[in-house]
């Protein structure tokens, strides 16, 4: 508290000069090298033994000519395709042989203004981290960039732009060159164009890396376990070696073209399922040279309390029946892709037929804000809010993830975002909030809602439904700035939970496992409660209720109302509080509370900050003993829910997903999804008795915390809010409703029309399994050596697909099997051709075995992975959850039984699944739209 003080003496000197430079944080060590490269370096233990590795490169989509749309991105590719160090696929096997798996711990992504690649959780042993660095190092300026391997990496790419491109991207399209211009950000996503892709001589990829590839435009971010020294030594010594760039082309950030009068653009796509909307209000960005200041912490703060209250009074907007839209909300930041350009952004997705209205509430409600402001109580929300994020990641500085300091630099690096230190943040902000006036923030405000603005609406073709003028539009726009509107009213509400203190119970009997470090209680209720304390996080206590039944225990002539169930628990509030008084009630507090019913449990789950304990146990004995029923807001969800379900079909991925339940589960009632034609059938009345009878009877549910929570400590709260709980029934269990996996061997096949043409592929296997730790790890490793054999055979070697998914599972109820799926993107020209070699690939493992170098690779990843699982409070929840209601320790002895694996009993367990004989394929071939193409 003593370093705090000085903090703040400093800044109360600080902010009479908010120009003044901001301090670095002094557990960052950063450098720039004589070739230009800047470097980040920072020690931290969270987890151990781990290191995360970035190269950033401010450079993107937004440099390439017009014959080379879509090079930085093939870039990105081929920085896995052979550096001079790791030539061809050998980068990936050294790291996978390490237990750094491709797509998991060793991933990139391009965009408009940057590329950034990564090789996370890092195993900080000496030689391994040279290694890593020596990749970054070939990133930099070594890749080979090799012939035939460009040639099969076209392919990928291809189908990379088949699976994403779906009405959204087409879309895209639309709007982009129309609110643009001739600025190049209207033409330059990042997947690029394919005929460019399909015919660029090798040569000019080869000038475009050499050209923007290059020390000056890249930063060195490195987080982990290690001596810092040590690090910084061998990262000047290594990258010192990439010679600067010789006359280097200028890296510009372009400008946007500034617009007087407002454009409307309006895109539609045959596949859209929503009505998008987006009212941008451009302003003059901060400048990127000046964000290392004061000045932009207090804009920071601002910004981030207007968002929250412009979001606050959207949600309240939405739980009233006559709400226009679906969803609602607003963003200060980007205008679109465009860094140089700032925005208010305002996005929501109408209701059918609600366009206009849509557009009405979204023009009144920033007008509201640039008239009136915002007012006192709403302002002290949502400072109490944000300080209150303040202080969980202060009290978690010496818990925080090397993720969250290398984002931190990498938006440094790339934006000049100021990286001050929580310490100092938390400092400022305290300080800051309490002398920060609300008149400053709605003058900002006023600032953000300019009259430089961009409409865009992105919206579902449909028979007989008019898409609407530009014409139209604007005038919509023009007359709701011009209405008449009135002051904002915040009603106040009480934010006591409880007015009465129920009796408490207690604790009849108290028994500690030493094996699994945890402390079970039995309170005088019957209720079963069981703690584990962890130093994971400081700031973190984790809550799970369940007990056996579920949605199993309801009558399956209610499905409709079963179906949106927990949607209807979950949108009226709890006691006397509307969902958005409870809302205000919070302000200030990090608490959640979220009740469900799944196929055969009921269930409360939550999390808080210590200090925030009694109230979320509070919130979890009025979920229990008082819920609420709101019928406005039960009427204000379904009217969205028609809304949003009227398009879903329209989406041919969602055809795509009924199909394969209908034939997985013969159609089983409980495996369908909500649809339209069963929102008749919701009965409000229903939903509440449904509820009542799985938690208000409170049959032996059990609950489980995990964190920073000591159980002597909490015996008072828990005793009398838990153990005030109304005593239990007779224990009761979930029932067989009949779900069955598919027997015998079937394949279906079916078109179905598409704008642009995609066929996908699935492949599932089932069959009898013992539900044991054992079987579970071969499923796991049976399902990632066939990924890695597939990236291979599939992807690489036939550029036929971006990706096979591979996913496998081990499941108890309602008896002990085993399900394997296996799914791809491709082109119905060479779909046949894939699945043979999924198959082929499938059968060299029962009759061969797997490949050694294969198990070696998963094995060292799943021996990496479990140690870096025990550091999270989350991964102990779900292994006392999973002891608690299927008896199996998933933990003690993981190490052992892996170590133990053989090859063999992988190709044993494959074996005993795949020749029970159960296997279904489905193929839904796209169909580009053509005229009287009647395709379904």
């Amino acid at each position: 508290m003593k370093k705090l003080f000085a903090i703040l003496v400093v800044l109360c000197a600080a902010l009479i000069s908010a120009a003044q430079p901001l301090p670095q944080d002094p557990k960052l060590r950063t450098g720039v090298l004589p070739n230009g490269m800047t470097y980040y370096i920072r020690f931290n233990n969270q987890p151990p033994n781990r290191a995360d590795f970035y190269i950033a490169q401010r450079v993107g989509s937004i440099l390439e000519e017009e014959n080379q749309r879509g090079l930085a991105h093939f870039l990105e590719h081929m920085a896995f395709n052979g550096t001079v160090h790791f030539p061809g696929t050998s980068l990936r096997d050294f790291l996978e042989k390490n237990g750094i798996k491709f797509g998991e711990n060793l991933n990139a992504y391009t965009s408009i203004d940057e590329t950034v690649y990564n090789i996370k959780n890092v195993p900080s042993r000496r030689g391994l981290m040279d290694s890593v660095l020596l990749v970054l190092h070939d990133w930099s300026n070594f890749l080979t960039l090799d012939s035939v391997e460009i040639d099969k990496e076209r392919g990928v790419i291809h189908e990379e732009w088949r699976t994403r491109t779906g009405a959204t991207a087409r879309m895209y399209e639309q709007i982009l060159p129309e609110i643009y211009g001739s600025d190049r950000y209207g033409h330059r996503l990042p997947i690029g164009l394919m005929s460019v892709i399909d015919n660029f001589q090798y040569q000019e990829l080869r000038d475009y890396y050499h050209r923007w590839y290059r020390p000056d435009l890249q930063g060195i971010i490195i987080v982990g376990d290690f001596d810092i020294d040590s690090m910084e030594v061998r990262v000047k010594q290594l990258f010192s070696t990439i010679p600067a760039a010789q006359n280097p082309a200028e890296r510009v950030y372009l400008p946007v073209t500034p617009n007087v009068q407002p454009i409307v653009s309006i895109a539609s796509d045959k596949e859209a399922t929503s009505s998008q909307i987006m009212i941008f209000n451009k302003f003059d960005a901060f400048p990127e040279s000046e964000k290392n200041t004061y000045e932009y912490m207090n804009f920071l703060f601002s910004k981030i309390l207007i968002e929250s209250m412009m979001n606050a009074r959207y949600a309240e907007i939405l739980q009233k029946p006559d709400a226009p839209f679906v969803r609602v909300g607003v963003e200060v930041g980007d205008f679109f892709f465009s860094k140089t350009q700032g925005a208010l952004t305002t996005y929501a997705h109408s209701k059918d037929g609600k366009i206009d209205q849509s557009i009405q509430r979204m023009v009144h409600e920033t007008q509201r804000v640039r008239q009136f402001g915002f007012t006192q109580t709403e302002f002290e929300r949502a400072k109490a809010d944000f300080l209150n994020a303040m202080e969980s990641a202060y009290n978690e500085r010496n818990n925080e993830r090397n993720e969250r300091y290398v984002q931190e630099y990498i938006r440094l690096f790339l934006d000049n975002e100021p990286a001050p230190g929580i310490e100092f943040e938390f400092a400022f902000y305290s300080q800051r909030a309490q002398t920060l006036l609300l008149a400053e923030v709605n003058t900002l405000a006023r600032t953000f809602i300019t009259d430089s603005v961009v409409i865009v609406l992105m919206l579902p073709q449909k028979h007989n439904v008019d898409i609407p003028s530009k014409e139209h539009i604007l005038q919509v726009f023009q007359t709701a700035k011009t209405d008449a509107i009135t002051p904002y009213v915040d009603a106040v509400v009480d934010t006591q939970l409880i007015q009465k203190l129920p009796k408490p119970g207690t604790v009849v009997q108290s028994k500690t496992s030493l094996e699994m470090g945890t402390t079970r209680w039995i309170l005088s209720n019957g209720i079963t409660v069981i703690f584990k304390q962890t130093d994971f996080k400081a700031d973190q206590i984790l809550m799970q209720a369940s007990s056996k039944g579920g949605e199993s225990l309801l009558s399956e002539k209610d499905i409709a109302t079963i179906l949106v169930l927990n949607d209807v628990i979950n949108i009226s509030g709890v006691g006397n509080l509307s969902k958005n008084d409870l809302e205000k009630a919070l302000a200030g507090k990090n608490v959640n509370v979220q009740p469900r019913v799944s196929l055969r449990h009921e269930a409360i789950a939550g999390a808080c900050s210590p200090r925030d304990l009694e109230t979320m146990l509070q919130l979890t004995y009025l979920y229990f003993t008082k819920p609420r029923a709101d019928k406005q807001a039960f009427e204000a969800y379904m009217s969205r829910k028609q809304s949003d379900l009227q398009n879903a079909e329209r989406n041919p991925m969602t055809t795509f997903s009924d199909s394969i339940n209908a034939i997985l589960f013969n159609n089983h009632p409980r495996k369908q999804r909500m649809r339209t034609a069963l929102l008749p059938k919701v009965d409000f009345a229903a939903a509440q008795k449904m509820y009542k009878q799985r938690f208000m009877n409170n049959d032996h549910f059990t609950f489980i915390f995990v964190g920073a929570i000591t159980p002597d400590s909490v015996e008072t709260l828990i005793t009398q809010y838990i153990g005030a709980l109304p005593k239990t029934k007779e224990k009761e269990s979930f029932a067989d409703v009949g779900i069955r996996q598919p027997q015998g061997v079937k394949a279906t096949a079916f078109g179905k029309r598409m704008e642009t043409a995609k066929t996908t592929a699935f492949v599932y296997y089932t069959g009898t399994c013992d539900y044991t730790l054992k079987n579970i790890i071969l499923m796991d490793m049976f399902s990632q050596i066939m990924r890695i054999v597939y990236t291979e055979k599939v992807r690489e070697d036939e550029g036929g697909t971006y990706g096979v998914s591979v996913n496998g599972a081990v499941s108890k109820f309602p008896e002990p099997y085993a399900t394997l799926q296996i799914m791809f993107d491709t082109n119905a020209e060479v779909v046949q051709k894939l699945l043979a070699i999924i198959y082929k690939e499938l059968q060299a493992v029962q009759d061969n075995g797997v490949r050694p170098e294969d198990f070696t690779k998963v094995k060292e990843f799943m021996l990496k992975r479990i140690n870096e699982l025990r550091t999270e409070n989350p991964y102990w929840l779900r292994v006392l959850d999973e002891k608690n209601n299927t008896g199996l320790d998933s933990n003690t002895g993981y190490e052992h039984l892996l170590k133990e694996i053989t090859m063999s009993d992988v190709q044993e367990f494959a074996k005993q699944l795949l020749q029970q004989g159960n296997k279904r394929e489905i193929v839904m071939n796209g169909e580009t739209v053509t005229e009287g193409n009647s395709a379904q």
